[in-house]
């Protein structure tokens, strides 16, 4: 199977996972643009860990610059480094406080990485 088609598939699966989360039980679309800002993020922290051994000093990727950020940017960048299989994946999510939902929107962004191996 062509490498375009099963990532339209993936791709595909993933938005009907999101969109199926974002109505929930009620039926409503709430979260839905917070699901969309998440992986949005992921996509750029991807993008800069990738970086990381080009980008200059002030903009390189670091692990201790992630205790600045807001959770959900941090849960961006747990879910860019489980699936990027980075050395500073484990120690990521130790400066995440528990949260159920974040930890939700983690998972779901990382399932496009397990469903490409």
């Amino acid at each position: 199977m062509p490498r375009d088609s099963r990532l339209e598939r993936r791709l595909a699966a993933l938005e009907q996972a999101y969109a199926s989360d974002a109505m929930g039980p009620s039926g409503g679309g709430d979260g839905h643009g917070e699901r969309r800002r998440f992986l949005s993020a992921v996509l750029r922290a991807c993008g800069h860990v990738r970086r990381q051994p080009v980008d200059s000093p002030p903009w390189r990727y670091e692990v201790g610059k992630l205790k600045a950020l807001e959770p959900l940017e941090l849960g961006a960048y747990v879910a860019a480094l489980r699936m990027l299989e980075h050395p500073d994946e484990p120690e990521a999510p130790k400066l995440l406080d528990s949260d159920a939902r974040l930890e939700r929107m983690i998972d779901l962004a990382t399932s496009l990485k397990a469903s490409h191996s």
